[in-house]
């Protein structure tokens, strides 16, 4: 009764602005539902026309515009994906798979995303029509667009995950930004809208809000309330993670007061929402516990906005209840009454015994108790209030609809993310709290008795960035930085799909965004062995672009880092020089007790000569390496032993602290300086922390030159039995 009385006040509230609602809705009736992921396979293409037949015998079409998408070109595509992927799609096939066995790795189809009959087809046609709705928006001729067959939130611009292939939404929301200024894009599927996110993570000019299921390994694993932003886009992307259970009145408890909030703040000109019917109770795949109602007031709410709003799909895996509601929810776009008593349609019979169009909810537990949602909430509004009001902006002339952005075709682009933001289109933020200014110089690095988060304010000497050239790239990763000067990086952890466990880890160049450098630990290892390419999409040790490695001893307290030499035991004759270089040494203490704080550490590398040349250590036996000559308590001269910082005591702010300058934010027992106590205690000569759940700085000098930094900050990564 309270879900019929929501329903029926909110159709009251729309009935004014709905008789003059232009709606445009997308299907392709004669293919769209033929696409087979294969048998067994949740992801079902043929609830689309079992979605198009509802609406057919409910008579709905006859209160839009019925259209059918175009096929995505491949130019439409290539502005979020990369060249190489596109045309792997459009290339492979069942038959010619096996052809295909490294490429299928490199872009993660096969299991969850299979190749199937139609595949490349099947992409340009969900993704033609979303980006037709987005057109259709920009030109006003619409005030809502619906494509059901959208909304494949978690497709990467490299990368196909989570059933989607091609990223729909990012590409919709490209075509959108070339004629509005700001875009809100909200996701109430019950897996996080990883891809939307990472795409726009950077950027001021899409905010992304998901209400998501999170916790207990629920795929994507991301989707934490912390993760916020980086950069200009920093408290730009909402998390608003969900435990099971979670009914229709714990769900608006959340929604309604968040996207109001949301709205007031950033004003967006546009909307995008993907309505994932996964999360309706009874999905294969789902453990949420909504109604249809339920689930479409979210709908009912978004289009009380007024925005010109694209409308897509997403997942949804007992099909008959994913017809059922997005007939349900186009009837609400269209303020329409329709029946509970389902007409006679060519799927009639999947719909018994009953034959309603709504069904009740099942009596599992919710496990979001009402304190638990009222943290959540505290949280989300904490992070809103660090916004400012959204600016005005003056826009550009508006390319013509479908044109490439010169910005979206940058090479140096860093993969899966669209960087947007530009001075001139969007405002930055002027003022800010007194706690966001503290955190410029006070970062975290772990927590500290009695569960205090370490701060960094500690001052230190001057902090400068360096001024480098990466003209000749493989000279820049070996050679040691500018003394004086940090070279600031920054690592992307990508887990996503089958890939979770074994996360590919991307350095960048925070200048640019220039890629440099990416690694992978091996499977089947009885110990960690990272190997580090030139290419982060071919991580192979016979590749041309195997760089070096990082290994470790089985608990994970000591690594070695090498560069591209050859093992010395295969190395012929006196030919040494082909034999690999040992570029560092990481000793981490180990921690029985299990006190709390940060990781101690010793890091051991090569002497650097006045020069600028590097002592070479090419050790023939195990007591030849620089880890067993410090052990030895040797009096080496070749070596430099660094330190991590300790952090120490602050009155001002009650908490054990670093200084990090502002390049870490977040707390975590990764975080880390080091300094060599021999030479100058105050010089910091590398730091590493967290910015975001999957998002950390890298920032390196003299004597380290990028492969030892990247190394080292990999064995922070590691878990250590002897250490956590």
């Amino acid at each position: 009764r309270r879900a019929e009385s929501l329903e029926s006040s909110g159709a009251l509230e729309l009935m004014a602005a709905s008789s003059k609602r232009k709606v445009t809705y997308f299907h392709d009736a004669d293919t769209m539902g033929s696409y087979y992921y294969g048998p067994g396979h949740p992801m079902k293409p043929h609830r689309l026309a079992m979605t198009h037949n509802l609406i057919l015998s409910y008579h709905l079409y006859r209160k839009m515009e019925v259209c059918r998408p175009h096929l995505a070109t491949d130019e439409e595509m290539l502005q979020f994906h990369a060249a190489e992927y596109v045309d792997f799609l459009r290339r492979v096939t069942p038959d010619n798979q096996p052809d295909f066995s490294k490429q299928l790795q490199r872009f993660t189809v096969g299991d969850d995303c299979p190749v199937f009959d139609g595949l490349y087809d099947y992409c340009r046609l969900y993704t033609g029509g979303s980006i037709d709705g987005a057109m259709r928006l920009n030109a006003g001729t619409a005030d809502v667009a619906i494509n059901w067959a959208g909304g494949l939130h978690h497709a990467k611009r490299s990368e196909a995950s989570g059933f989607c292939y091609v990223n729909d939404i990012v590409l919709a929301i490209l075509e959108l930004l070339k004629v509005h200024v700001r875009v809100l894009y909200i996701d109430i599927d019950i897996h996080h809208g990883d891809g939307v996110e990472e795409a726009f993570f950077t950027t001021d000019r899409v905010m992304t809000v998901s209400f998501h299921k999170y916790g207990d390994f629920f795929f994507p694993g991301t989707g934490d309330v912390k993760d916020v932003g980086i950069r200009a886009g920093k408290y730009y992307s909402v998390n608003v993670p969900l435990r099971d259970g979670v009914n229709d009145d714990a769900y608006q408890r959340l929604f309604k007061p968040v996207m109001e909030e949301v709205m007031n703040l950033y004003r967006p000109s546009a909307l995008v929402l993907q309505c994932g019917a996964d999360s309706l109770c009874g999905d294969r795949l789902g453990c949420f516990n909504l109604t249809i109602r339920g689930h479409a007031e979210c709908v009912r709410f978004v289009l009380q906005q007024k925005v010109p709003t694209l409308i897509l799909g997403g997942g949804g895996y007992t099909i008959r209840n994913v017809s059922r509601c997005w007939t349900y929810e186009s009837a609400v776009v269209l303020n329409e009454e329709i029946s509970d008593d389902l007409p006679y349609n060519d799927y009639y019979e999947y719909y018994g015994p009953d034959y309603k169009l709504h069904y009740a909810p099942s009596g599992m537990e919710n496990l979001n108790i009402p304190e638990n949602l009222e943290k959540i909430k505290s949280k989300v509004f904490e992070h809103l209030r660090q916004l400012q009001p959204a600016p005005n902006v003056t826009m550009p002339a508006a390319p013509p609809p479908a044109a490439a952005d010169e910005e979206d075709e940058d090479e140096d682009e860093e993969p899966s993310r669209v960087e947007t933001s530009s001075s001139s289109l969007s405002g930055r933020r002027t003022q800010r709290s007194s706690r966001e200014a503290m955190d410029d110089s006070v970062a975290p690095t772990s927590e500290a008795e009695g569960g205090k988060a370490q701060l960094a304010v500690r001052p230190v000497a001057s902090y400068v960035p360096a001024v480098i050239d990466t003209s000749d790239l493989r000279a820049f990763l070996m050679r040691p930085g500018p003394s004086g000067a940090m070279v600031q990086c920054y690592i992307q952890r990508r887990k996503t799909g089958m890939a979770r466990l074994f996360p590919t880890y991307e350095l960048y160049l925070k200048e640019g965004d220039k890629f440099l450098m990416a690694a992978r630990k091996r499977k089947k290892n009885k110990s960690s062995n990272y190997l580090i390419s030139l290419d982060k999409d071919d991580l192979a040790r016979n590749s041309g672009n195997f760089f070096g490695k990082l290994r470790s001893n089985f608990i994970g307290t000591e690594f070695t880092l090498y560069d591209k030499g050859s093992n010395p035991d295969k190395v012929e004759g006196t030919d040494l020089v082909m034999a690999r270089q040992e570029m560092a040494c990481v000793l981490y203490k180990q921690n029985v007790l299990g006190a709390r704080g940060p990781r101690k550490m010793k890091v051991m590398v090569p002497d650097v000569d006045e020069d600028g040349e590097r002592v070479s250590f090419r050790p023939q036996a195990a007591d030849e390496s620089m880890l067993e000559r410090y052990k030895s308590a040797q009096d080496d001269d070749e070596v430099q032993v660094l330190k991590n910082k300790p952090p120490k005591w602050n009155d001002q702010v009650g908490a054990y602290v670093l200084n990090f300058n502002g390049r870490v934010t977040r707390a975590s027992v990764k975080n880390f300086q080091l300094y060599n106590p021999s030479k100058d205690p105050e010089a910091v000569l590398m730091q590493f922390g967290r910015v975001g759940k999957d998002a950390f700085t890298m920032d390196f000098q003299h004597p380290l030159c990028a492969l030892q930094a990247f190394g080292i900050a990999l064995s922070s990564f590691d878990y250590k039995i002897a250490c956590e």
